[in-house]
């Protein structure tokens, strides 16, 4: 049996290794759209959301990008960022190097200081800009409770009686 060459193995693996992102296989692009030869760490300002998402941008189409041209734009994902998602580093989310792996949910980056006392839907209550809640009282009109009266001007912890302000335990109202 004859043996192939050292170097046509070595090309083999290296090709081998190339095809084998560890971002999985949906990211294609150049290495170094990202990364530089001396590393695999990518360099502070390449983590910026509004390098990532400038004018010059080019589509995610498919084809290999190089660093020339890349640069990703989160608004053809499943999560555009608005808010105070664009100034949080991409880092604190993708904390795998597998970038679609990140969950859209917010409890994929926050925690439940509900603990689940008041659904999933955040978006009911919360926005992107702050935790603030500005609309309690609508809430209240659409849970069978509407805040009329002395109800609209008391404070919630009142009735609402918890080990946490932060959890709201539906109460009878008969």
């Amino acid at each position: 049996m004859r043996r192939l060459p050292p170097i046509i193995g070595l090309l083999g693996l290296v090709a081998s290794l190339c095809a084998q992102s560890p971002h999985g296989p949906s990211l294609k692009m150049d290495c170094a759209a990202c990364h530089k030869t001396t590393g695999w760490d990518i360099p502070a300002d390449s983590w910026d959301f509004d390098k990532l998402n400038s004018p010059r941008r080019s589509e995610m189409t498919g084809a290999l990008l190089s660093k020339d041209t890349f640069h990703f734009n989160h608004y053809k994902t499943e999560f555009p960022l608005s808010g105070r998602h664009k100034t949080v580093d991409c880092r604190a989310c993708h904390a795998s190097l597998v970038f679609s792996e990140a969950g859209a949910e917010c409890i994929s980056c926050h925690t439940d200081m509900h603990s689940q006392t008041v659904g999933t839907d955040c978006a009911r209550c919360h926005n992107s800009e702050n935790w603030l809640v500005n609309n309690i009282t609508e809430l209240h009109q659409s849970n069978g409770f509407p805040l009329l009266g002395a109800h609209a001007a008391a404070n919630c912890s009142e009735c609402h009686v918890s080990e946490s302000a932060l959890r709201f335990e539906r109460i009878g109202n008969d």
